[in-house]
Parts: structure tokens; sequence; C-alpha cells
């Protein structure tokens, strides 16, 4: 693939908590990325329950193959689930990545620590 210079600037405005998850997540895949075990899609392998939490109206799930969509969807997850006024903490990449693999309550969850430890590992 090409990488374009629209591509470049999406990528320029991605935060280091972003581009470690989509490492994680996909090793930076930008099409045709595997699907998930639990059929999450797209670069930043999103769940359909959690699209679904934070899709517009006429948005398609399809749409999360592509970078940018898949990155404007975990804005408004993180924005819906991972601020203060719902944790009671002010918003960290652990919680922010935590709530990303174990849902909303998922910076709560043992079971989220392991994946912490790996997006912790490519924070620049």
């Amino acid at each position: 693939m090409i990488v374009t210079s629209l591509m470049t600037a999406l990528i320029s405005t991605m935060t280091p908590l972003e581009l470690a998850i989509w490492k994680v997540e996909t090793n930076q895949c930008l099409e045709n990325c595997p699907e998930g075990e639990a059929g999450e899609i797209g670069p930043m392998q999103i769940t359909y329950a959690a699209w679904s939490d934070v899709a517009k109206e006429g948005e398609k799930y399809e749409k999360c193959e592509e970078l940018y969509y898949s990155v404007q969807i975990f804005r408004r997850y993180m924005e819906r689930y991972a601020g203060p006024d719902r944790t009671g903490k002010i918003f960290t990449d652990e919680i922010g990545a935590r709530i990303w693999n174990g849902g909303p309550n998922g910076w709560k969850k043992d079971s989220t620590k392991k994946y912490w430890k790996k997006v912790k590992r490519f924070l620049k």
C-alpha cells in the first residue's frame, strides 16, 4: 500500500496512545487488516459493540476498516467512557487502554492489566 500525504497527515495527528494501541492491535495495519478473535475489525480492531455505542446515525460498521474512521470511533469511545466524570479519575493512557480492551469498566478489571503492559511498551 502506498501511504498518501493525507494518510501521513492523519497519522501525524494521532496521540501516542492511539499509535500504541494501533501497534498492539494490528501492528499498524492500514488495509485488509485481519479480523480479531472476537470479530473485531480494522486497524484499531473495533468490536461491533464498541462501534454501536458511539456510532452516529447513518454510519456503517464496515467503515471501521479505514484508519481515519477507526480513530474517530476510538476517540468517541474515550470521550464517552474514559473521562473523569465517568471514572472519577483524570484520564491517563492506562485508563484509556484498559477501557479500550475491557469495555466501559475495563479500567477496573484485572484482566486488562496485561493489555496495558503491551500498550505501555509502545508509548513514546
